[in-house]
């Protein structure tokens, strides 16, 4: 992550905290290892100063080896630490004679450890990191990662309290029709509403041998009142923005709140593959499967909903919950781990998200064509959101641009979330870094960076840009 033999030109930050240690090992270590592992991951520096100018510099460092030996110890107690996650490859001493520091690398601990907290109640020692720092998570963090440590998906179980009249009639009938469509001389044809619902993994029948709806099914095909009776905080959204270019004004086409899933995805699919007429099949197979990627793994159980925007600079796909896995390696390919399964086989079983394109790789592939711009993720914390945004290009960005602040879409705090979750993970960057990896125009970048700069979120050193500590 950072070049150890350089800890000088590095700034304490979202990824690196870095401690003097001179007295011994510092308690409030565990709160930044309990934060790291359960944020993005991050360096821990023992025998680092921090100046005033917030340069790093190795100070005195009497022991290394006795701090290391009381450090592996109390990690392996699961009475103060309840997760180990490190190997030895995690932790290294640098530097020679009085110049020697301890640099521990702690990654982002998978979703069936999380959370990793201190002592013995994950309710009081759990903590994540923020640009402020280390702070203890909120019940809702906590039960967000309690759910997503369960080694099986929640949206298969029964709902309790529903019975099959939870169902949108008319919903079924759709999906029917379209299952119909996909495969006409299936043996589902012959079943009637419930068997064939049952077959589907839409219901479920629970201990007592009552057939109810699974999460999965009332999600897909349940009426709009009994989606919330299970998931009270369930919305999801379209907006459609086209910048009119005299004005400056935005016009908001389309707005859809509260359907079922099913009906979402028909409904704004159906604009998007409209939207898109004009581009060629890779990008509307790509935008399907964005859309349909967002559905499956957001937290329907989070205080925020799905949010599905089009905009001339491009899609943005944005759902509550974070990454299950690293967004490295979802981007790489090979592990699935969707966070609602039964939604997905639901959509698989009307030929959606088992094709070509599926998955963030597939994603990445067809969208990236032809110039279009290479799609961006983003997690953010505190809350838990993930966007996937597909950027149409950046000469199509610089065309529709305007001069005045008030006509860039809006685009402002979002694009400022981006710079700085791109900072919190390259540690420093120059504008034209900035603006190649988020496909964003030079000119918007530097009003951003300005603008944040400005507001003591950053540090400008010549042309090299850091978040403040």
């Amino acid at each position: 992550m950072i070049d150890l033999q350089k800890v000088e030109n590095y700034r304490e930050n979202n990824r690196i905290e870095a401690k003097k240690a001179l007295g011994g090992l510092p308690r409030s270590i565990w709160e930044t290892y309990s934060a790291f592992a359960n944020t993005l991951g991050g360096v821990i520096l023992l025998g680092v100063r921090e100046d005033k100018d917030k340069s790093l510099h190795p100070v005195r460092l009497p022991n290394p080896e006795r701090l290391l030996d009381e450090f592996w110890q109390i990690i392996n107690d699961t009475t103060k630490v309840s997760a180990n996650i490190l190997t030895q490859n995690h932790v290294e001493i640098v530097g020679v004679g009085e110049s020697r520091f301890i640099a521990i690398t702690v990654p982002r601990a998978a979703r069936q450890d999380r959370p990793i907290y201190i002592g013995t109640d994950p309710f009081v020692g759990s903590y994540r990191r923020s640009g402020e720092g280390d702070y203890r998570c909120t019940v809702e963090e906590i039960k967000s990662m309690l759910r997503d440590a369960s080694k099986s998906s929640r949206d298969m179980r029964p709902v309790a309290g529903l019975d099959m009249f939870a169902f949108d009639k008319d919903s079924v009938a759709k999906y029917r029709q379209a299952l119909l469509d996909r495969k006409p001389h299936t043996p589902l044809a012959k079943l009637g509403e419930n068997a064939f619902l049952e077959k589907l993994g839409a219901a479920i029948k629970d201990e007592k041998g009552v057939l109810r709806p699974t999460g999965a099914g009332l999600l897909m095909l349940g009426k709009a009142e009994s989606i919330k009776a299970k998931y009270a905080y369930y919305q999801v959204s379209f907006e459609e923005r086209k910048n009119a270019l005299k004005t400056g004004e935005n016009a908001v086409c389309d707005k859809r709140i509260n359907q079922n899933v099913f009906s979402f995805f028909t409904a704004v699919n159906g604009r998007l593959l409209a939207n898109l007429q004009d581009v060629d099949a890779d990008a509307r197979v790509a935008a399907t499967e964005a859309l349909t990627n967002c559905l499956v793994n957001a937290d329907y159980y989070a205080r925020s909903g799905i949010y599905v925007t089009y905009k001339n600079s491009g899609i943005v796909f944005s759902n509550p919950g974070g990454f299950r896995m690293g967004v490295d390696k979802a981007k790489s390919g090979g592990v699935s781990d969707p966070r609602n399964k039964g939604l997905l086989r639901l959509f698989q079983q009307i030929g959606v998200g088992s094709g070509t394109g599926s998955g963030i790789p597939g994603i990445f592939t067809l969208w990236g064509k032809l110039g279009r711009g290479m799609p961006v993720i983003r997690e953010s914390f505190h809350p838990e959101r993930v966007s996937v945004i597909l950027p149409f290009s950046t000469d199509f960005g610089k065309r529709n641009s305007l001069k005045s602040r008030a006509g860039r879409e809006s685009l402002g705090e979002e694009e400022k979330r981006a710079i700085i979750e791109f900072l919190t993970k390259q540690i420093r960057a120059t504008a034209g870094e900035i603006c190649q990896a988020l496909h964003l125009p030079s000119t918007e970048v530097k009003a951003l960076l300005a603008d944040l700069t400005e507001t003591g979120v950053l540090r400008q050193e010549k042309n090299i840009y850091t978040l403040k500590s």
